[in-house]
C-alpha cells in the first residue's frame, strides 16, 4: 500500500505542482524595479498642477483681479462684522488704518487683524459725520442695532479702483468699479 501511495504523490510531483525550481515574485522582480508606475505619475502631476494653479496667480495678475477680489474681501469683513454684532448683541470696533492698509476687528476677546495685499491701496473713507478722509485711522463701531452712519471706501491700485459703499439700514456692502461717492 505504501507504494501506491509514493506512486501517487510522485505524479503529483511529475505534474508541475512542484515548487521546486520555480521563482519566488520577489525573485522575480529583484532589481528590475527601475521605474514608476502610471498612477505615481498622474498623482505627482496633479500635485504639481494644483501647487502652479495656486501661486501663479500672485505672480501674474490679469486684469486686475487683484483689486476686485481685495475689494469683495474687505466688503466680507465689514458684513461680517456688522453680522456678528447684530447677532451676539456685543459692540463691534473696525479700525481701518489707511497708510498701512491694514484691519482690525475687536470685541469682547475677539480681536482679528488683516492688511490689504501690497498693490492695493486704500485711497480714502468718506463718512458723513467725518467727511473725506485720507490718512490716518478711521474705527467704526458696530452696535446690535448695526453701524449709525452709511461709510464709502475707496481702494485703487495701478490698474484701477473699487468703492465699497456700506447701508447702515441693510448691513449691505456694495462693491462698485470706478470711484463712486
Amino acid at each position: 500500500m505504501a507504494s501506491l501511495v509514493e506512486r501517487a504523490r510522485m505524479r503529483i510531483l511529475r505534474t508541475g505542482t512542484s515548487n521546486k525550481g520555480v521563482p519566488r515574485k520577489s525573485q522575480v522582480f529583484r532589481g528590475t524595479n527601475k521605474g514608476f508606475t502610471l498612477l505615481e505619475l498622474l498623482v505627482v502631476i496633479t500635485i504639481i498642477s494644483i501647487v502652479i494653479g495656486l501661486v501663479m496667480p500672485r505672480f501674474f495678475d490679469i486684469g486686475g483681479e487683484t483689486l476686485k477680489a481685495e475689494a469683495r474681501r474687505l466688503a466680507g469683513i465689514i458684513r461680517y462684522t456688522y453680522d456678528t454684532a447684530v447677532a451676539q448683541k456685543r459692540q463691534y470696533s473696525l479700525l481701518i488704518d489707511i497708510d498701512k492698509d491694514r484691519w482690525k476687528i475687536s470685541g469682547g476677546d475677539d480681536v482679528e487683524e488683516g492688511r490689504l495685499r501690497d498693490d492695493v491701496k486704500i485711497e480714502d473713507i468718506i463718512v458723513p459725520s467725518r467727511g473725506k478722509i485720507k490718512e490716518g485711522e478711521v474705527a467704526m463701531t458696530f452696535t446690535p442695532l448695526g453701524l449709525n452712519e452709511p461709510l464709502e471706501i475707496h481702494l485703487k491700485e495701478d490698474k484701477g479702483q473699487y468703492s465699497l459703499i456700506f447701508n447702515p439700514y441693510t448691513g449691505r456692502v456694495k462693491v462698485l468699479e470706478g470711484y463712486v461717492e
